[in-house]
């Protein structure tokens, strides 16, 4: 679990080439802020990053950075399970129909794994899938960063049904990251392989630090989530 690594297990002096798959365009979201805090301490690892539409402020951060990156409009799966049934009737038909997205995405996401000489998919959020589509379809390896519980946290269903979610871990995901035990437990009976599961705690950017604080008496906290 301690040992996992995005680079490459065996030969140091060969990187791995990963393309980060983002969910939104959020340059401080939740998820997104936890993974550019990894990509910030990565080694022997050229890192690409895929979004799923135009943003300036995404962009500008990831130029910033240095980061080569791509727009691929990737659908996702999700919907909302506790939404009125009205706007389930609309949303959830709505979610299957960007599907057909995919005749589109897949040869653009191919072209750009060719073109940069890609070896790894890493998904940073279970939002959406075709990490595992590009596993299927071209043998690629593929990382599957899992943050979220889902119905218990955010509300969120799977358009196509936890089944389908179960089966790409299983069959399409060379290595699951999960960000607490408890989140890993949920999941673990129904893993198959279970070396391949590897919990990683996010860290405490030290951007968020104060390190002169003013105050000379207790602090109190409060750790919600």
């Amino acid at each position: 679990m301690e040992n996992f690594q995005i680079g490459n297990m065996g030969d140091k002096t060969m990187k791995r080439r990963v393309l980060f798959l983002l969910h939104d365009t959020r340059v401080h979201g939740g998820a997104n802020s936890s993974m550019f805090d990894v990509l910030d301490n990565l080694n022997n690892v050229d890192i690409f990053v895929a979004i799923p539409k135009n943003d300036e402020e995404m962009t500008e951060y990831l130029n910033q950075k240095g980061y080569k990156w791509f727009v691929i409009s990737y659908p996702g799966w999700i919907y909302r399970i506790y939404n009125p049934w009205y706007k389930k009737v609309i949303r959830v038909p709505q979610q299957f129909l960007r599907q057909f997205r995919l005749f589109f995405v897949m040869p653009q996401l191919n072209k750009i794994l060719a073109e940069n000489n890609i070896d790894t998919i890493y998904t940073n959020t279970f939002c959406m899938y075709i990490g595992c589509l590009a596993k299927k379809m071209w043998n690629i390896r593929h990382i599957w960063h899992i943050r979220e519980y889902g119905a218990e946290d955010h509300g969120f269903g799977i358009i196509f049904g936890n089944h389908m979610f179960m089966k790409f871990l299983n069959n399409y995901t060379d290595q699951i990251i999960y960000i607490s035990k408890s989140l890993a437990n949920k999941y673990l009976t129904e893993i198959e392989d279970k070396s391949k599961v590897h919990v990683i705690y996010d860290d405490v950017s030290e951007r968020y630090i104060v390190k002169n604080s003013k105050h000379d008496d207790n602090i109190n906290i409060l750790v919600a989530g």
